[in-house]
C-alpha cells in the first residue's frame, strides 16, 4: 500500500501556531480530516504531501535516459537538459559584431560579448 489512513492516537501538527496535539484531542472540525502517510514503495522514504511524493518518484526512480534528441540521437535524463541541447541544433540567428561568432542563443551571445569587453565571465545558473 502506498498510503494508509492514520487512525492511531498519534501526535500531529496543527496549523494554529505550529502546536502539536494528539489526534484524539483535536477540535471536532479537524477530526473530519484524514491524516494520510505517504511513502515511497521503492525506498520507504516518508513524505508529508502528495506533491513531495510525486516529485521524488519522478526525479529519483524515473527511468533513466528518458529524453532523446530527434536530431542527433543523444539521450538525456532531464527534460531541461534535453531542451537546452535542442536549442543548439537551431540555426545561428545572433552574431557578434567584432568576430565571426554566431549562436542561436541570445544568452550565449551576451556572454561572448563580455569576453570582447575584457570582463571575466563567471555565470552561475
Amino acid at each position: 500500500k502506498s498510503a494508509e489512513n492514520c487512525t492511531e492516537n498519534k501526535t500531529v501538527k496543527t496549523k494554529k501556531r505550529g502546536t502539536y496535539r494528539k489526534r484524539g484531542s483535536l477540535p471536532a472540525r479537524m477530526k473530519k480530516f484524514k491524516f494520510v502517510k505517504l511513502f515511497c514503495e521503492t525506498c520507504q522514504i516518508k513524505f508529508t504531501s502528495k506533491i513531495e511524493s510525486d516529485k521524488h518518484r519522478e526525479t529519483v526512480h524515473k527511468e533513466p535516459w528518458s529524453f532523446m534528441c530527434e536530431v542527433c540521437g543523444k539521450m538525456f535524463v532531464h527534460r531541461g537538459s534535453h531542451y537546452a541541447h535542442l536549442r543548439g541544433h537551431l540555426p545561428p540567428t545572433h552574431a557578434c559584431g567584432d568576430c565571426d561568432y554566431r549562436t542561436p542563443n541570445k544568452y550565449d551571445l551576451a556572454k561572448h560579448l563580455l569576453i570582447h569587453a575584457g570582463k571575466t565571465v563567471d555565470w552561475v545558473h
